[in-house]
């Protein structure tokens, strides 16, 4: 019975089976996720004080944590109501709040339902774009891989949830893939996009202009479209913030607020340092290496200037979660665990699993991980 049930799916179309994955993926997070807000006790409580029970909540007051009631906001009343919400950029609220008024679904769910639909289309174009990459460099590996280490990656949760991380994934693995592809007026409009979403999203200029120079093909001018468009999203919001605030980089005012972007930007990347951060680093630093090593120059430079992007305002608080939008760092350690053994291998899994169970479990009960 096994064997034929295994046999029928893989003679399902690879979209079909794509989305049973992304399906499969949200409803083990949101069952993990549920069961963790209420298996687990509150320990902010002083060893005085009387216990009250379970930390058991609501779906909402579960998911919908920290930036996802910012968008919440901004997607509700606009940035005139709290401006420090500037920091958190438009195209990602105004999807859910457009959607909302087309559905009548009040914004709070339309929030899961935009980042849900974004987690799918997300899934369908990274192994599209991944089985590229793998076959441009004749490897075996599978482009279910790749896949596979962005599912168990401890911060994957954030692309089910409240955030923009599934939005902003899907822009960047299309835009690079469209890049891949030579459609450089696709690559134009989703790297703009990019950029309407995240600050980070200015770094893919950063690829092409690498790209362009590595490959030393001058005449082949068209590689610089993506260039001169993908600013055009952050500009429109600077012009924004321009005309309603008077300052065309209030959004970058805003980071005071979180510690960033003021006072010495050393001292607060060490006090930014805590435990919960250990993990990701030498990941991250493992990661840089294969994406030199084994995926190219161009993508090493654009992966590098990701990071740094939010490392220069002085913190390392979510730079956990910000890896999970750079799908080349998956694919490069991809590459990287073929040429490892399989306890190697194993010891990889199981503790991305277990760092990303515990993660959730911090999460949902309102402790900050990223």
């Amino acid at each position: 019975m096994k064997e034929r049930v295994l046999c029928t799916l893989l003679r399902t179309p690879i979209v079909v089976r794509l989305l049973l994955a992304s399906a499969a993926f949200i409803v083990i997070i949101v069952t993990v996720g549920i069961y963790a807000n209420k298996a687990m006790y509150d320990f902010t409580l002083s060893p005085d004080s009387p216990h009250t029970g379970l930390n058991a909540t609501g779906f909402l007051d579960t998911f919908v944590r920290y930036d996802g009631n910012r968008y919440t906001a901004v997607a509700e009343d606009g940035y005139a109501a709290d401006i420090t919400n500037t920091a958190f950029f438009p195209l990602y609220p105004l999807i859910v709040r457009g959607m909302s008024y087309i559905t009548s679904v009040p914004i709070s769910y339309m929030l899961f339902v935009v980042s849900w639909v974004f987690m799918v289309l997300s899934t369908i174009v990274l192994f599209f774009w991944s089985r590229f990459e793998l076959q441009q460099r004749k490897s075996d590996v599978s482009p279910w891989v790749t896949l596979g280490l962005v599912a168990i990656f401890p911060t994957s949760f954030f692309l089910i949830l409240g955030y923009n991380e599934s939005l902003f994934l899907f822009l960047t693995v299309s835009a690079i893939f469209a890049y891949r592809k030579k459609n450089y007026w696709l690559t134009a409009i989703l790297a703009a996009l990019s950029t309407a979403t995240r600050v980070q999203g200015c770094a893919i200029v950063i690829f092409f202009i690498a790209d362009y120079v590595l490959s030393r093909d001058w005449k082949d001018w068209k590689k610089l479209i993506p260039v001169v468009a993908a600013p055009i999203g952050i500009f429109l919001y600077m012009g924004y913030l321009w005309q309603t605030f008077g300052n065309p980089f209030q959004f970058l005012v805003a980071q005071a607020g979180w510690g960033r972007l003021s006072g010495s930007i050393l001292h607060n990347l060490v006090s930014s340092f805590t435990p919960p951060y250990l993990w990701f680093l030498p990941i991250l630093v493992l990661g840089l290496w294969a994406i030199y090593r084994y995926v190219g120059k161009a993508l090493f430079v654009y992966s590098l200037v990701f990071i740094l992007l939010p490392l220069s305002s002085g913190r390392l608080d979510s730079l956990n979660r910000y890896m999970l939008c750079m799908p080349v760092l998956f694919l490069a350690i991809g590459l990287y665990l073929q040429t490892k053994s399989f306890t190697v291998r194993a010891i990889y899994i199981a503790s991305s699993v277990f760092l990303l169970c515990w993660s959730m479990l911090l999460f949902m009960n309102g402790y900050w991980v990223g």
